[in-house]
């Protein structure tokens, strides 16, 4: 998670094989916030993640890859 003075952006990676498995920020298109780096956008990008996450890991399951979900 980076938070910049305008905007929020947000990555899952998988450090064993430095792949990114999902990635959202305030700059897409889709989210169309008046506002880019308040509560309300993170909260909007935090529901994206989550999202995208869900469905990265049901896509690693579908593929019998070990998902572990771990925040930090």
């Amino acid at each position: 998670m980076f938070r910049s003075g305008r905007h929020i952006y947000v990555q899952i990676i998988d450090d064993g094989q430095s792949k990114t498995l999902a990635a959202a920020s305030t700059l897409e298109k889709d989210l169309k916030l008046t506002k880019t780096s308040n509560i309300g956008a993170a909260k909007e990008v935090g529901k994206l993640i989550a999202t995208r996450a869900v469905a990265a890991a049901a896509d690693c399951l579908a593929k019998n890859e070990i998902v572990h979900l771990v925040a930090s």
